[in-house]
């Protein structure tokens, strides 16, 4: 029982808040920290003095357990690094006419920004300026707005 109280005890205390209505990811999860935690058990056993000085404790296993197993990954969705000390700085300019743009409506991004709950204008029209879809209703608002 000691051991089986003591794997329930850690797991409790670092086991990620993940609560889900799918009952497998909850079970996944409990064995993803029961399989850590072995893991860590293990470790402990066969190399004691090497355990004790780089994971003290078991938080410092599973930190170390997940970069190893990231790695060198990165997402394709960050965004590239840009060199701007080159680049010249352009002054903001104003909108252009607002016009009819598009062949399908397309959702006006201001009436989308300001009402995030509300249904969103459809509109044809659009500024040539910046490609984005605009509302009768909103062109004034966008007509104002700087370009950044």
């Amino acid at each position: 029982m000691k051991g089986v109280d003591l794997l329930d005890q850690m797991i409790g205390n670092y086991m990620p808040n993940h609560r889900s209505r799918k009952w497998w990811r909850r079970l996944f999860h409990h064995f993803q920290m029961t399989t850590a935690y072995n893991a860590y058990v293990l470790a402990k056993e066969s190399n004691p003095n090497v355990v004790q000085r780089e994971w003290p404790q078991f938080q410092d296993f599973l930190e170390d357990l997940a970069e190893d197993l990231i790695g060198d990954y990165s997402s394709s969705r960050d965004t590239p690094l840009i060199n701007l000390t080159n680049q010249p700085v352009l002054p903001p300019s104003r909108h252009k006419l607002i016009t009819k743009m598009f062949e399908k409506r397309k959702t006006c991004k201001d009436c989308r920004k300001r009402n995030p709950g509300a249904r969103p204008t459809q509109t044809f029209q659009g500024c040539e300026t910046c490609c984005v879809p605009v509302c009768v209703k909103c062109v004034e608002c966008h007509m104002q707005r700087d370009i950044v």
